[in-house]
């Protein structure tokens, strides 16, 4: 059994108990054995798999701050843009407290 669970981590299973309840080995079965029926179980359900973050795609962790140049005029007062106002806020709430009472010091916002 601990063949099995180490061979599903290397498959990068969600829960190597999958591998566990899925995969046939037969008794005599030696370490590649095991490995290569693990293998076959992760390509015939990639749904088990975790999944990676893959370059350029969109799908990992932003490098840079967001909303990290805007100026109070932006966010509030006459001519802002609530969407970016409202993004800021959704993401980065303190940043966007600070700058609202910013705001309401220089008569931007009521």
């Amino acid at each position: 059994m601990t063949l099995i669970r180490a061979a599903a981590k290397a498959e990068n299973f969600c829960d190597d108990g999958d591998a566990l309840r899925l995969v046939d080995i037969p008794d005599d079965a030696d370490a590649t054995a095991i490995a290569s029926a693990v293998h076959a179980v992760a390509a015939q359900k990639p749904h088990l798999i975790k999944s990676s973050v893959k370059p350029w795609s969109g799908s990992g962790v932003a490098s840079h701050p967001a909303n990290a140049g805007l100026k109070l005029e932006q966010l509030f007062g006459p001519g802002s843009s609530a969407r970016l106002a409202n993004d800021l806020a959704l993401h980065q709430p303190e940043k966007y407290r600070r700058l609202r009472q910013e705001a309401k010091k220089k008569g931007l916002v009521g």
